[in-house]
Parts: C-alpha cells; sequence; structure tokens
C-alpha cells in the first residue's frame, strides 16, 4: 500500500514521497474526518486511487482543458504573507450553458495542483490556499450553481482543508440574498472561510496580500497573470510536461478518464456513506 501512494505523491499535492506520512499531510486528513482514524486512513487509499485514475501521469494535461483555458477567466498571483497561494476568478467570464462539467473538474484540479505547488511550505505546512471569486458585472448566466457544487465537493473529498478563505468580491444582490438564506445551514468552520467583500473595502486583502501580488482591482499593484502563465513562469505542475506556448496543446482527454462516472470522480470508488456525508460538511 505505501508503495502505491509513494508512486502517486507528485508536485502540487505533495513534494515527495515523505510528505504522504509528514504531520501536516496526515494530520489535515484527520481533521477533515472529526478524528476518526479508520475513516480517514479509508479515504487517503480512496484518494490515492481517484488521483491515480484522473491523473495517470501525476497531472493534468492541458490538452485536456483547453476549453476553460480558453475563457481567460482564471489567475494565479503569487502568495500572500501567510504563505498561501492567492486566485483570482473572474466570474463574469464563465457561462453555465457552455460549459462541460468533467473538463471544468479536470480544470479545477489542474488549478488547485498549481495552487498547492506554489505554497510557501516554510511558513504554510499545510498548503492552504486563498481564493477571490470576482463577481463585478455577474448576470445570472455567469452564476454556475453545479460548477460551484463540484468545486466544494472536490475541496470536500480530495483537496481536504486546503481552502483557508474564499472571498466574493462585489457580489451581486442576488448572491447576497442565496448567502443569508444558507449560511444557517453552515458548519462554523466553514462559514468563517468565506467572505463577502464590496469594492470599497479592500483593507482586509490589503493586510494580508503584498502590494506585489494584490492585482490593482482590489487595491494593489501587480497585473493579473493567467493560471497558464503562471504555471510556466513559476515552473508548476505539470511543467515541464507543457508546450512553450500557453494554448497550443491539442488532444482529446483518454475514455478511461471521460467515461469516468461523476461520483467516482468526486468522491472515489469504494467511499463510505460516512465518508460522503462528512466530506460535504467539511469544506
Amino acid at each position: 500500500m505505501q508503495a502505491q501512494l509513494e508512486k502517486r505523491a507528485c508536485r502540487g499535492e505533495l513534494s515527495s514521497p515523505d510528505e504522504l506520512t509528514s504531520d501536516a499531510y496526515l494530520r489535515k486528513w484527520l481533521e477533515a474526518r472529526e478524528w476518526d482514524v479508520p475513516l480517514a486512513f479509508s479515504c487517503i487509499v480512496s484518494h490515492a486511487g481517484w488521483r491515480a485514475h484522473i491523473m495517470p501521469h501525476g497531472y493534468i494535461d492541458e490538452a485536456w482543458i483547453q476549453g476553460p483555458l480558453s475563457d481567460g477567466n482564471v489567475f494565479l498571483q503569487g502568495c500572500d504573507s501567510l504563505g498561501r497561494a492567492l486566485a483570482v476568478i473572474q466570474v463574469s467570464k464563465h457561462f453555465a450553458r457552455t460549459s462541460h462539467m468533467h473538463s471544468m473538474r479536470l480544470f479545477t484540479c489542474y488549478v488547485m495542483n498549481a495552487m498547492m505547488a506554489l505554497c510557501d511550505a516554510a511558513v504554510n505546512p499545510g498548503r492552504r490556499l486563498i481564493s477571490i471569486f470576482d463577481m463585478s458585472h455577474c448576470a445570472m448566466a455567469n452564476i454556475d450553481v453545479a460548477c460551484l457544487t463540484m468545486i466544494l465537493r472536490l475541496l470536500g473529498h480530495h483537496y481536504v482543508e486546503q481552502l483557508d478563505c474564499m472571498v466574493f468580491f462585489n457580489p451581486p444582490l442576488v448572491v447576497w440574498g442565496l448567502w443569508h438564506s444558507m449560511k444557517g445551514l453552515l458548519p462554523d468552520a466553514t462559514r468563517a472561510k468565506i467572505k463577502f467583500v464590496g469594492p470599497g473595502d479592500t483593507h482586509e486583502l490589503q493586510e494580508v496580500v503584498p502590494q506585489q501580488v494584490l492585482p490593482k482591482q482590489y487595491g494593489g499593484s501587480a497585473e493579473l497573470l493567467l493560471v497558464q502563465e503562471a504555471v510556466r513562469q513559476f515552473k508548476l505542475p505539470p511543467y515541464p510536461h507543457l508546450p512553450d506556448v500557453a494554448g497550443t496543446a491539442g488532444g482529446e482527454v483518454p475514455h478511461e478518464i471521460a467515461d469516468m462516472p461523476d461520483a467516482a470522480a468526486e468522491i472515489g470508488e469504494g467511499s463510505s456513506s460516512g465518508h460522503a456525508k462528512t466530506g460535504q460538511q467539511q469544506q
């Protein structure tokens, strides 16, 4: 079993096979599963099988996610003062009617792997992350509940305890209404990670994100950096398995990955009902 797990260790989730038995890696699974040791062990094994299936070479091939990459709505800026990688998602450039859930799932994994590799492990050994969902100029066509649900499930089942802060910037009134109707259903720990920030109230971001990392739109001095360009600039996974120029890759998702059932893609085959229930609670 150890050999199987070590084979799947790669940059992004792990820097080396030794991290599989590190306190930080084991602790995040135990925390996510409420310190149920047998359940945490089962989830780690299930996660390894899921990762082996969806990333057979240890990374997501850009050829499989050309659609989401071409949208140009996800940016990877660098790290904040806490060593957390910062991603910015411009929701107004996403259209639910044209998105394909499987390619969006693979794209989410691509972004998460890059973010985790970018984290400063010296000050952030748990590789916690921060994301800004910029909802400026959003219309109903841009609000993709199914996609957001998929992302939350991936966070709950495979990228456990990774998201440290999710900021909704300049949300429209409809999002405020949805939030007020559902926030009481969320665990306190999850609710504390979600913040709403208006255009004139960016001081909290400016306090933790260096000026040279925070984009100008939020009070910093940095230009937005597309995730595929950041992967090349910072040499993040799937680097070096990339074409020289972002967006020039070609190819299709292998059938064995494209045909993976949604349930297996999200929580891994053989997961217990307890795993599924806990994963939904621990976003």
